[in-house]
């Protein structure tokens, strides 16, 4: 955000406001947002970033405030092509203009990502937990296991994967 806002500086481009959502916002932060955007009249675009659901929230405030086609938005990859966060908020997100990161399948390195184990990899100091929040279901479906042991590793998996 910092290199974005050096940026903007140095090609004369005014930030009218510069708003951060706080962690699970709740509708009154998205309404107090968006209406701190409205009080400044001449800006026109409004640069999100932000996560999607966080880009949503701004989405509704707006709609609710009735504001439909007030702002140009512009967003990171936080909302990139999630048809999802615009549903039933098209009419206000209509003209946004989004980032979406380009990736590019590289064999080799899915090659290499596959060819290691807990025993092989000892660069990586999270590679083991990592690898058995990935292959704990797969480890699990191979083994005879009494089902509730079955059912607990793979709520133990669940939770972990929400940690990650």
């Amino acid at each position: 955000m910092k290199a974005f806002i050096h940026e903007s500086r140095a090609r004369n481009i005014c930030i009218a406001v510069n708003e951060k959502v706080p962690h699970s916002a709740s509708h009154n932060n998205f309404d107090n947002i968006f209406a701190h955007l409205l009080t400044k009249p001449n800006a026109r675009a409004v640069v999100l970033f932000v996560r999607m659901e966080d880009a949503r929230g701004i989405l509704l405030a707006a709609q609710r405030a009735n504001n439909i086609n007030f702002f140009t938005w512009v967003a990171s990859d936080g909302w990139g092509k999630e048809e999802k966060l615009v549903e039933g908020v098209e009419e206000v997100a209509e003209g946004a203009i989004t980032v979406e990161l380009q990736t590019t399948i590289i064999k080799e390195f899915d090659t290499y990502m596959k060819s290691l184990n807990p025993s092989n990899n000892k660069r990586n100091p999270w590679f083991n937990e990592v690898s058995l929040l990935l292959f704990l279901p797969v480890i699990c479906s191979r083994i005879h296991l009494q089902s509730k042991t079955r059912e607990i590793l793979f709520l133990l998996h669940k939770l972990l994967a929400n940690l990650v």
